[in-house]
């Protein structure tokens, strides 16, 4: 759906000039559509935010686009700041779990060298 709207924005500039006061409406409308998916990508964000701010400068005299472009730069720094907390999260993970695989590794050798030297554990 968004696609396709966004496909018709695009034959919509490139053939009919559209009021700025429909344009606006209509980027907003886009920034609205692209901010509210539930699986939106950084660069859905980036392109909602671009919207927002886009409708904001082309009918500066309506407050509720420079409002919802405030709005949304919040909301989008705290998307970013999520992202980068879970990137790093994972990260961590990643870390962790190389860290046990390699402190496995070094264990089961040690075991081996003690069994090839002779050392019987009675655990």
């Amino acid at each position: 759906a968004i696609s396709a709207f966004r496909s018709a924005l695009a034959r919509a500039a490139d053939g009919i000039r559209l009021s700025s006061e429909r344009e606006a409406d209509v980027r907003h409308t886009l920034g609205n559509l692209l901010a509210s998916k539930p699986d939106a990508s950084p660069a859905d964000d980036a392109d909602a935010l671009a919207n927002f701010r886009s409708a904001a400068d082309v009918e500066p005299t309506n407050s509720i686009y420079s409002e919802s472009a405030l709005s949304f730069e919040n909301e989008f720094k705290v998307r970013e700041n999520k992202r980068g907390y879970h990137e790093e999260q994972w990260r961590l993970q990643e870390a962790i779990n190389n860290q046990k695989q390699l402190q496995a590794a070094e264990d089961a050798e040690w075991e081996e060298d003690q069994r090839a030297s002779g050392f019987v554990d009675i655990r």
